[in-house]
């Protein structure tokens, strides 16, 4: 089989669906090593070149594509095929590895992943244009495709309610885990990264990621723990302004713009506990990649964090700034505590292995079974 994706997005950096497209990729490679992967990404875009180094995996740069929404949906749109065939690359299956337009019919068997649908339960995310044009964009591009993939149960049924698609077209294939720990270096997170203890919250700066909420909470919290500090990590979002404000109110919240995989494990393993209560998810990598190392997990008990994160988080209403406190401070009296088999069997349901087979069986059920 030979398989093209599209993993093209903005950013420089790697976020939820660059670690998908990053693990998806590696994992079918590996499971399918009769089958060749086709990699569409943009030059800006580096952390795909690991790839290269596996046999039946291809990654082409989209040569003079600029990193701007209007060039990268207008190539989806309208270059893409073009594309592949000036490259001479030949394709039995496209899979769009996140939400792009697809204006019309594609030529070959095609599968979209879909992360989520803030735009119809996050309105703060975007400017009203924004939103009236990815709820279009998406309405277009489902119709046009013949399966898509989603990452929870919960997003399988927004977007067959909000979409009004086919609950047989949409396929929820939960993702894995296994990048957050295959690179860490026990030894050096044994260690604590500061004297104090510490709450822990990272994710981009975004008002829908509930940092406001976490910060608010953080600041009730401690009037009753006053030597506690709260350890933020994550870049600029749209909810940085207000977030300065706020971080420079109280000398116990530090903000760390970014730090490497090894760093943010010792800091999740020494952490009191882990604060992420986000309004709106599609998956949510922050508690399950907390969990690998810490027990101290409180999230949201909403969208698809109350479905995934059920058998090992405290989970609370992300708005409700009293109960988040509320919940710290029975957290900090009365630490959670589970046993290795126990959480073994917890993470086992998120395997990037899993993904992939279950992937592929999406590909395979497009082409009659080849």
């Amino acid at each position: 089989m030979k398989v093209g994706i599209v993993g093209i997005t903005e950013n420089d950096y790697i976020r939820g669906v660059e670690r998908y497209t990053l693990e998806l990729t590696r994992y079918l490679a590996k499971l399918y090593p009769d089958s060749t992967f086709y990699l569409l990404r943009g030059a800006w875009q580096m952390y795909y070149k690991e790839l290269s180094r596996l046999e039946n995996v291809r990654v082409f740069t989209v040569e003079n594509l600029e990193n701007s929404k209007l060039h990268r949906h207008f190539f989806t749109a309208f270059k893409l095929f073009n594309f592949l065939r000036e490259k001479n690359i030949e394709i039995d299956i496209i899979h769009y590895n996140n939400t792009l337009p697809i204006i019309r019919k594609t030529p070959i068997p095609s599968v979209i992943t879909i992360h989520d649908i803030a735009e119809f339960f996050v309105p703060e995310k975007y400017s009203n244009i924004q939103r009236l044009y990815r709820r279009q964009m998406l309405r277009i591009s489902v119709k046009n495709v013949d399966k898509i993939i989603t990452v929870s149960k919960f997003s399988a049924n927004s977007i067959i309610s909000k979409l009004s698609i086919c609950g047989e077209k949409v396929i929820p294939i939960y993702l894995g885990i296994e990048h957050f720990y295959r690179k860490i270096d026990l030894c050096f997170i044994s260690k604590k990264p500061q004297k104090y203890d510490y709450l822990l919250y990272w994710s981009v700066i975004e008002r829908s990621k509930g940092v406001i909420e976490t910060i608010k909470a953080f600041n009730l919290v401690n009037k009753k723990y006053p030597d506690l500090k709260l350890i933020i990590i994550g870049k600029k979002g749209n909810a940085f302004y207000d977030f300065i404000k706020l971080v420079k109110s109280n000398n116990n919240i530090k903000h760390l713009d970014y730090v490497d995989d090894n760093e943010l494990a010792r800091y999740i393993r020494h952490a009191k506990a882990i604060l992420f209560p986000s309004k709106h998810e599609g998956f949510g990598f922050p508690p399950l990649e907390a969990f690998v190392l810490n027990n101290n997990i409180i999230t949201s008990n909403n969208t698809s964090l109350g479905e995934i994160t059920s058998k090992f988080a405290i989970q609370v209403n992300p708005t409700n700034i009293q109960g988040l406190c509320k919940a710290i401070e029975n957290l900090l009296e009365h630490p959670l505590t589970f046993n290795e088999k126990e959480k073994k069997e917890i993470l086992s349901q998120f395997s990037w292995k899993n993904t992939a087979k279950k992937t592929f069986e999406v590909y395979k059920s497009l082409l009659g079974g080849k």
